[in-house]
């Protein structure tokens, strides 16, 4: 669906905007429920790995910078922006590098007085 956009219908459009979010969501979740009876061993050792630990502390805070980090981007462009599949995936790419930056500055400096009451 994505390598000919101009080449397919309304109707196409119309169901892959309607649940292509859902399907998604859908099928992560009977992974995950697939992992909670004790099947797909080798997808729970990967999400039940400790690199994920630090990243767990983090995702508060960069749901609160993350939408300060993307308008100080899109308010502070002069010119117009091009909405391409690369160029999009770049701006994602560099808001989401750009949160975790910030959020590890300011986030872990900010959290910090938490963190010492919760131990």
């Amino acid at each position: 669906m994505v390598t000919r956009p101009e080449k397919q219908g309304r109707w196409d459009h119309a169901a892959w905007a309607t649940f292509g979010d859902s399907l998604f969501t859908l099928g992560f979740g009977l992974l995950v429920l697939t992992m909670l009876v004790g099947k797909c061993r080798p997808l729970k050792a990967i999400f039940e790995a400790g690199f994920w630990q630090p990243f767990s502390k983090l995702v508060p805070c960069m749901n609160m910078l993350g939408p300060i980090v993307c308008l100080w981007f899109f308010l502070s462009t002069a010119s117009s922006l091009n909405f391409e599949f690369l160029t999009e995936l770049y701006y994602f790419e560099g808001n989401f590098v750009f949160t975790m930056i910030f959020v590890l500055i300011v986030g872990t400096i900010s959290d910090l007085p938490i963190q010492m009451v919760r131990r």
